[in-house]
């Protein structure tokens, strides 16, 4: 990873991370999760992990909203597209 290599700032990856918030593939949000588990164990046991946190949150809440908890009648079990609640 860049940011463990010193090669990239941790600012910049959350830059990134950022931008695929509205993102509805699924193959990108697996991506984006290893990603966030990666920078959780640099940064778990440092005064940022609050914040974060906080982050990971904030990126995650439109796709968890759209996809919500409970399966739809009717839903396509295919983690393929996260359109519209299809998982």
């Amino acid at each position: 990873m860049q940011v463990q290599a010193g090669h990239t700032s941790t600012v910049e990856v959350l830059k990134v991370l950022r931008a695929f918030e509205d993102e509805t593939d699924y193959t990108v949000w697996s991506a984006l999760h290893n990603c966030v588990a990666r920078l959780n164990q640099l940064l778990s046991h440092t005064d940022f992990h609050h914040n974060f946190a906080a982050f990971v949150r904030n990126l995650f809440r439109k796709i968890s909203q759209r996809l919500g908890w409970e399966a739809k009648p009717g839903e396509n079990p295919n983690p393929t597209c996260l359109e519209g609640g299809s998982v």
